[in-house]
């Protein structure tokens, strides 16, 4: 048997993003579960969010994922709305700099 594991199988998922300033930051890479919708509200989340995400400048970033559901009250009522939550996990600066 050979040791290649497929993504899907993974058991965290990763994803390696491109961050320029003044450009909106994109997933570029990805290793386990991930469909292009997800890929999407991540893309979202995280360009609402550039000061916090890409707090090291321009450059290649791999964030370890994970969703968080919403939070919901005794009534139904939403308490907290669900979102992905991302680790960085390393940074590279871009060659260019």
């Amino acid at each position: 048997m050979n040791d290649i594991q497929f993504p899907c199988d993974a058991k965290d998922t990763i994803i390696q993003v491109l961050y320029q300033k003044g450009d909106p930051a994109f997933i570029c890479g990805v290793n386990g579960r991930m469909c292009v919708h997800m890929m999407e509200e991540i893309e979202k989340e995280m360009n609402e969010d550039e000061e916090v995400c890409f707090e090291d400048g321009n450059g290649e970033y791999l964030f370890s994922i994970q969703y968080v559901s919403a939070d919901y009250d005794e009534y139904g009522r939403m308490e907290n709305r669900a979102y992905w939550d991302l680790t960085k996990i390393a940074f590279q600066k871009l060659n260019y700099e």
